[in-house]
């Protein structure tokens, strides 16, 4: 059976109540499970600029001379460095953490700039594991890289006050539209799918084929000529 407009309106106006109801319960499950069960995430950022000897980072001549090339290659050596389970190791010590911090690494390109996103449960935890990276980024990455590489703070770690996750309102609203959006898509299979014939009208549109007879609601008619039903017309008859 084709979908037509005519036929996703007729599901939308039988379903309609149970695509309200299934939302609803939907988005307060998100909302409690985001509220209650998911623990929130907090993320303190800092921003270090690198500066360098080119020389001293092996470069020739050339590529002396093309400072797009040095600048990506101190990018990506010195954010290998920060990313090493030693360096996080040192982190934990200078934050006074007992487990390893999460943190990403980002740069960009034809820039010295190096991007540290540090996540945590605890706020104060996230602030302290991106000082503890800002104030020792500069003498670590002197003593690894044996060059002249110098750290420059940009951005200096702030303490969060809000949770970056769980986004509880985004997450409601998706969850609410996404089950109303099942319930629909499930009604209208049943609907295209579904083999019973309800209607004269139904039979013809669908099969194109003229209608003999029909067999009449018996019980509709009476109730519709008469106010008492059957119960009531015997039960009156016995009095």
């Amino acid at each position: 059976m084709e979908i037509t407009l005519d036929i996703v309106l007729r599901v939308l106006r039988k379903s309609l109540l149970y695509i309200v109801l299934f939302a609803l319960i939907a988005g307060i499950v998100a909302f409690l499970a985001c509220g209650f069960l998911v623990q929130p995430t907090y993320v303190a950022k800092t921003e270090l600029n690198l500066i360098g000897n080119e020389n001293a980072m092996g470069g020739s001549t050339t590529d002396s001379n093309n400072s797009w090339v040095f600048a990506n290659r101190l990018l990506k050596t010195c954010a290998g460095i920060l990313d090493t389970e030693n360096f996080a190791r040192k982190i934990m010590a200078e934050a006074g953490i007992d487990y390893k911090p999460v943190y990403s690494i980002t740069y960009e390109e034809e820039t010295t700039i190096i991007k540290i996103s540090v996540s945590d449960h605890n706020p104060e935890n996230a602030y302290k594991i991106a000082k503890a990276i800002a104030d020792n980024a500069n003498g670590y990455l002197a003593e690894t890289t044996l060059t002249s590489v110098t750290v420059v703070v940009i951005d200096d770690p702030i303490l969060p006050t809000n949770a970056s996750s769980p986004n509880i309102p985004s997450y409601t609203i998706i969850s609410a539209i996404a089950a109303g959006a099942i319930v629909f898509v499930v009604q209208l299979l049943r609907e295209v799918l579904g083999t019973k014939i309800k209607d004269e009208s139904e039979l013809r549109k669908r099969y194109n084929i003229p209608v003999l007879a029909s067999i009449p609601d018996f019980n509709e008619a009476v109730r519709n000529s008469s106010k008492y039903s059957y119960a009531d017309y015997y039960a009156k008859e016995g009095n």
